[in-house]
């Protein structure tokens, strides 16, 4: 492939991620309308879990009639899809859990007490559920498909991982470590899509999101209903600021270790989806 190729194919891919920003954009537009109508904590909870919607019915056209390949493609799952779910699921547990630790290790949470409406937190774990598995579909499966084909696998996933991390900029409590760390999650998420299917991924952002929700913390700068009620202290590089969690230096440890491991553990196998059918 001649250079003249690889901008015809790279420019093609930054007018899909447009296009994408664009169709997103709307569905934020969409959902804060929602919210604004919204009459009840159970109603907002229902606009959440629907929320991806346009984005599930949209990308996929996008994905057949832009990219022209196979839909059956964008949501590739992996040989053992239901296995995956469980143990990439607990696997993100696990490391939120581990960052919850370390967090109040060095005295920057303490818990406090218990929920006074746990029957909305457990809602709540549930809606994150539909919201990782569009997010997933649309970065992951779309964006990070459309770029391996235009520049190839390193390229997609630094490009996919820095569009992630801008889509969350506008998000409460935003902070450069919070950035970083987005970024890191991005970069996990991406070798999970491609070393283990979509399945992977989404179970272990299913799980991160739901454990600091569970544990009382704002998942990505979105306050929401809990099980137990957490209070930082110190610092915000070190308890995360009004971010959560994700905006301290413990998640910045863990998503750094976890991506590296992952990284090296992965790096002599053949992909799940190879190069050209991405």
């Amino acid at each position: 492939m001649n250079f003249r190729e690889i901008l015809k194919k790279c420019a093609a891919a930054c007018g899909l991620t447009l296009a994408f920003t664009l169709l997103w954009v709307a569905t934020i537009v969409a959902v804060s309308l929602c919210y604004g109508v919204a009459t009840s904590e159970w109603a907002t909870l229902v606009v959440m879990a629907f929320s991806g919607a346009g984005v599930l019915l949209v990308t996929p056209l996008l994905w057949r009639f832009a990219e022209r390949r196979p839909v059956r493609e964008l949501f590739a799952a992996g040989a053992s899809p239901w296995r995956a779910f469980l143990v990439w699921g607990l696997a993100g547990v696990g490391l939120m859990a581990a960052t919850i630790v370390l967090l109040m290790g060095l005295d920057g949470a303490s818990i406090v007490g218990l929920s006074a409406r746990p029957d909305l937190g457990i809602a709540f774990v549930a809606a994150c559920l539909p919201m990782a598995f569009f997010e997933e579909v649309g970065f992951r499966g779309f964006l990070l498909g459309v770029w391996r084909r235009a520049a190839g696998t390193h390229t997609a996933v630094a490009v996919t991982a820095l569009v992630f991390a801008l889509f969350h900029c506008g998000n409460d409590g935003m902070t450069s470590v919070a950035f970083v760390n987005v970024f890191l999650a991005g970069v996990l998420l991406a070798i999970l899509r491609i070393r283990a299917g979509l399945a992977a991924a989404t179970a272990f952002h299913f799980g991160w999101n739901a454990a600091q929700s569970v544990a009382g913390f704002n998942v990505s700068g979105t306050g929401n209903p809990c099980l137990l009620l957490m209070e930082p202290s110190g610092q915000w590089w070190l308890n995360g600021g009004g971010f959560g969690v994700e905006g301290s230096v413990c998640a910045f440890i863990t998503l750094g270790l976890a991506a590296a491991w992952i990284s090296l553990r992965t790096r002599h196998d053949c992909a799940l989806i190879p190069t050209d059918e991405a």
